[in-house]
């Protein structure tokens, strides 16, 4: 089944609508079981594979940044990919943000591949690698 601009959008509704009021319930439902999940700085590249493994970093990044939100500011549809220009506050950091920009792969209404690119380690300090093991692969 071949996902229209409309449904992809939809997708990126629910992954900001989501995101914002319970995670798990994002991983779970908007990704895909097999997704590839990729975070990349300037630093390093991280990867995960499958939901699973998303869940399992969401919880240790939940324990360091609890009241997170992100704010879908642009979207743009290039084929199966959505295009999403954002930014990430939190309520423990007033006056703070991140600005990011995802890649998002949409196949049969799921995100079956993620990259998003931000400036982690110097915007987010909760994810510097001291606070926060993950693979840094390149």
């Amino acid at each position: 089944m071949t996902s229209t601009a409309e449904d992809m959008l939809e997708v990126v509704r629910k992954y900001e609508d989501y995101y914002n009021t319970d995670m798990q319930r994002c991983i779970r439902e908007v990704y895909a079981a097999d997704c590839n999940v990729h975070g990349v700085d300037i630093g390093g590249h991280r990867h995960m594979a499958g939901t699973q493994q998303f869940l399992d970093s969401e919880a240790r990044i939940q324990q360091l940044s609890p009241n997170r939100t992100i704010k879908v500011l642009r979207t743009r549809v290039a084929e199966d990919i959505v295009i999403v220009d954002g930014v990430v506050t939190s309520d423990d950091r007033p006056g703070w943000s991140l600005p990011y920009r995802s890649l998002l792969t949409i196949k049969d209404g799921q995100i079956v591949e993620d990259w998003t690119f931000a400036d982690y380690k110097a915007g987010w300090p909760e994810l510097r690698p001291e606070n926060h093991p993950v693979n840094t692969e390149l």
